[in-house]
């Protein structure tokens, strides 16, 4: 009878062990808000669970082996432990540049770090630019910084150079993008590939120096994609070979593009006129074309649907753009875009962020920021209970 009652104790302790390490590892949602924070919200209750404290945090982050790492004003990048906010890891950021002029932050899009194979990645400048287009010869680095010890593995240097016969700037712009290992930038003179383990560049190919910034790459197969257009507002969505840089097809008809994914063979790309497409990734070939009446497109797939932001939220089916449900709600309108966690759709939009049904666009809950407190990060991160990050497509993590 004792041995029966120490098996049952035994038992009732692993149970509530159990029980306990579930109700640590709780869905997250991570944001970054206006007083420059970073705010962990229960993504099942909409609960405020813990927020980092004066530390100047910019843009969006992103998660790895339980750490979140953010990009700062202060030319930093820290590390919180996704379950507590306890600052764990910081970025160094000297070697080898001990006897040089300092880093400073790059306000860009890039500010959102990339981590992969122990590595994260980042663009930072050495002084802060001036004048209201140019950056006076500003000298940028892209830069990857070990995990292990916060310290530069390599840095690739991006000085201001000769270009059509005059000095133009060179700056890093967009969301970069990692597959198979190559790190792949947009820049303001063309689109390069550099070798993600040592900083080695590949392949660069030149677009004139009018060319505006895309959206942040796709990548499929040996393929990468990039929208480009110039200030003649001549525009086209570009396949590339992603070893060698060559064209491997081009379609003009996707004028000024918003965002594209890759899902299931199957390209997806909106533009600034409403037009959301599907084509063939390995041709260009247009599948099918909705135009939902709106300026601007986002938007993020999961599953059997794809999900739209502009003057409404959408979801529409993936094979024949068919639309399933729609929220108008003048709070969802702008730039933000949604991520997708185990059939649940999270829209931060502009002081609130909402949890809805992905199924059926029914809404869980919907959490408001303290007073006088905005999202300045376009999305949210989710972490679910498998430790696993969920991003948008606009994420350089997705």
């Amino acid at each position: 009878m004792k041995r029966i009652f120490s098996l049952l104790f035994l038992l009732y302790s692993t149970l509530c062990f159990s029980q306990k390490i579930k109700s640590v590892v709780n869905d997250k949602a991570f944001v970054v808000l206006s007083d420059f924070n970073l705010h962990a919200i229960d993504a099942k209750t909409g609960n405020i669970l813990w927020v980092t404290e004066n530390d100047s945090l910019l843009e969006s982050p992103a998660i790895s082996d339980s750490i979140i790492y953010v990009r700062t004003a202060r030319n930093k990048i820290y590390g919180y432990h996704v379950h507590t906010g306890k600052k764990v890891w910081e970025s160094q950021l000297t070697f080898p540049y001990q006897n040089q002029t300092p880093y400073v932050n790059l306000i860009s899009k890039f500010n959102s770090p990339i981590v992969s194979n122990g590595l994260i990645y980042g663009a930072f400048q050495r002084k802060s630019h001036s004048g209201e287009f140019g950056y006076n010869n500003t000298n940028f680095s892209i830069l990857a910084i070990d995990l292990s010890n916060g310290q530069i593995r390599w840095a690739y240097e991006m000085s201001p150079r000769s270009y059509n016969g005059s000095m133009q700037d060179y700056i890093p712009l967009n969301h970069p993008q990692i597959h198979q290992n190559v790190l792949y930038i947009e820049t303001s003179l063309g689109y390069m590939a550099l070798d993600a383990s040592t900083g080695n560049k590949l392949w660069e190919v030149n677009f004139p120096y009018s060319e505006l910034g895309g959206p942040k790459p796709a990548s499929y197969k040996q393929y990468i994609y990039t929208s480009r257009h110039d200030s003649n507002y001549n525009s086209s969505l570009i396949a590339y070979d992603a070893q060698t840089g060559h064209k491997a097809w081009e379609n003009t008809q996707i004028e000024n593009s918003t965002i594209i994914e890759v899902v299931d063979d199957i390209l997806y790309a909106g533009d600034m006129r409403g037009n959301l497409f599907a084509l063939q990734a390995t041709t260009g070939r247009v599948i099918w074309k909705v135009n939902i009446s709106e300026w601007a497109i986002s938007f993020n797939t999961d599953k059997n649907l794809i999900y739209t932001v502009g003057e409404k939220l959408s979801a529409f089916n993936r094979s024949d753009g068919t639309l399933i449900w729609e929220i108008d709600n003048k709070d969802f309108r702008g730039e933000k875009i949604p991520t997708i966690a185990n059939g649940t759709l999270y829209f931060l939009s502009y002081d609130s962020l909402h949890s809805i049904d992905a199924l059926n666009g029914h809404f869980n809950w919907s959490t408001s920021f303290k007073e006088h407190t905005i999202s300045i990060s376009k999305y949210s991160i989710i972490l679910d209970s498998d430790n696993k990050g969920h991003y948008p497509s606009v994420s350089p993590m997705k």
